[in-house]
């Protein structure tokens, strides 16, 4: 029923109620509201207001603040308001609407919405360039945008892309050298690695596991980011850990798994040994994805998680969890791949970030008192290190820890290391040696350990088979963890613990050590000359 006009409304005041007259100037008031917004929807859609500023259509803030569920919910909204069977005879209503679509074509995709940002970003950097009397230089040359299976990234694209994707980077600038002689090596990577996706597809479609090769040609997407392009050099300093050009980094950002590829080696900048690499440390990251069980914790879960448990607890304290530490991302891999190797025994592995809020009275400060009336047993003070600080590793014994607990103490653990004195993966690696033989006899039956179930179970047997191949030497000049040549050591649960190789010299002047083994006993031969 259409509302009447305001002479109407006058006219039969003294017959309404005031009720029905304040109702009918609101419907009234809106109606006229209404059809100005249609006429000036209508006007800027003649300018292409849709597809060239999509946020002031939908009505959005630009920029990230925006998320892809309220732009859905936006475009909902308008369309059921402007569309032209809920405005019969109003003909701005169709191009009101049209308007409204096109805005949604760009924005609801996650790819365009990217493209039209950074598209933005270049105009308004060009314009700050000119504004500065600067020209126009090759700052902002993509080397792969013709690639259609390399995507250019930035900071935005980045975190749309699906945080269960192991992605392969590399982080170029258009004036370097080595960058360029990298770049048809990239391009016959980013090839290959598609022909391994497409026959992924392919073996899933036909349930065939049997191809072991097959097995190590997991899906990895491949990206390039153009350091010098908009933000991208303070995000990939700050973010990523980009310390030197070109860099080939392997990520995931759900689980925090990073890897460096090393290129410093003359052999190491081929395409078969970087294929190598890639296909191997994925397969065994989606191996690590399924079979470990990291637990992050903080202030207010860890005593009541730990403390309360009779299992051991190996926990991590770490001074951030962040892809720019390097100590951090490297430690925390291998905190993934000691629960893996102790899966089927009494171990719980969790992880503390000390920098979260949360955590940082805990892990710091010494005087802090964090009881509560309900647990006032779980008052943890575990006094680490002030930051900055290596990454620290603890670990709590199995069975009872509460029988030893001291109001305002507590059980802090045991420090497993020192990182400036033992190399973290090495120390990782004679825990997990120790703890299976202490725990041999409560070590669960095979069918306790984590299996694959009804669609993963194609893709966890071919995650196995390649992973389990065993492999003690570096390949492919690169290698896992956070930087740096690895030393790949394989334990007997198939784990490889990745760390830096490093090269110890004799000092000048001095003859290699000769350690002759016996009994200490007088007269017999002691260790060392």
């Amino acid at each position: 029923m259409q509302p009447e006009s305001l002479s109407d409304v006058n006219n039969n005041d003294s017959k309404r109620s005031v009720a029905e007259i304040e109702a009918s100037r609101k419907a009234l008031k809106e109606r006229e509201e209404h059809l100005l917004e249609l006429v000036r929807r209508s006007r800027e859609s003649r300018m292409g207001a849709g597809k060239n500023q999509p946020y002031h259509v939908l009505g959005l803030e630009e920029g990230d603040a925006a998320t892809q569920a309220s732009i859905r919910k936006a475009y909902r909204k308008l369309s059921l308001k402007f569309h032209p069977d809920k405005n019969e005879n109003l003909p701005d209503a169709v191009a009101a609407f049209a308007d409204i679509v096109d805005a949604y074509e760009v924005l609801g995709d996650v790819q365009k919405r990217a493209e039209f940002d950074d598209s933005t970003d270049q105009k308004k950097t060009a314009a700050s360039r000119r504004g500065h009397g600067q020209s126009e230089s090759d700052a902002d040359e993509d080397f792969y945008a013709k690639n259609p299976h390399i995507l250019n990234l930035n900071q935005k694209l980045w975190f749309r892309q699906p945080e269960e994707s192991i992605w392969l980077i590399e982080v170029y600038a258009p004036w370097c050298p080595p960058c360029r002689k990298l770049k048809p090596m990239i391009e016959t990577v980013a090839n290959s690695l598609a022909l391994d996706a497409d026959k992924e597809e392919e073996h899933r479609a036909h349930d065939d596991v049997e191809d072991i090769a097959a097995a190590a040609r997991l899906g990895v997407s491949v990206g390039a980011i153009n350091f010098e392009a908009g933000n991208n050099k303070d995000w990939a300093n700050e973010h990523l850990g980009v310390t030197g050009l070109p860099t080939l980094l392997l990520l995931n950002r759900k689980h925090r798994m990073r890897a460096k590829y090393d290129m410093s080696t003359s052999n190491a900048r081929t395409a078969e040994s970087v294929l190598e690499w890639v296909r191997r440390l994925s397969a065994e990251w989606r191996y690590l994805f399924r079979e470990s069980n990291v637990t992050l914790l903080d202030g207010s879960t860890f005593g009541p998680a730990v403390l309360n448990s009779t299992q051991m607890w190996v926990v991590l304290f770490s001074d951030g969890l962040g892809p720019e530490c390097t100590p951090c991302t490297e430690t925390l891999n291998n905190m993934r791949k000691l629960s893996a190797a102790l899966r089927a025994y009494p171990v719980s592995v969790g992880v503390v970030n000390c920098q979260d809020s949360a955590s940082s009275k805990m892990c710091y400060d010494s005087s802090a008192k964090q009881r509560t009336s309900a647990q006032p047993q779980f008052a943890v003070r575990l006094e680490v290190p002030a930051p900055p600080h290596a990454p620290q590793v603890r670990a709590w014994r199995r069975g009872n820890k509460t029988d030893h607990w001291e109001w305002g103490g507590g059980d802090k653990g045991e420090v497993m290391y020192n990182a400036n004195e033992v190399p973290p993966h090495i120390g990782l690696q004679i825990m997990e040696k120790s703890a299976r033989l202490a725990l041999a006899e409560e070590k669960a039956p095979p069918s306790h350990d984590l299996m694959p179930t009804d669609g993963e179970e194609a893709r966890a047997a071919t995650d196995a088979a390649s992973f389990e191949a065993p492999s003690t030497t570096d390949t492919g000049g690169g290698g896992g963890g956070g930087g740096g040549n690895p030393r790949q050591q394989q334990t007997s649960e198939n784990v490889f613990w990745d760390g830096p190789r490093k090269n110890r010299k004799e000092l000048p002047g001095r003859k290699p050590r000769k350690f002759v083994y016996g009994r200490p006993s007088g007269g017999q031969r002691r260790i060392g000359n």
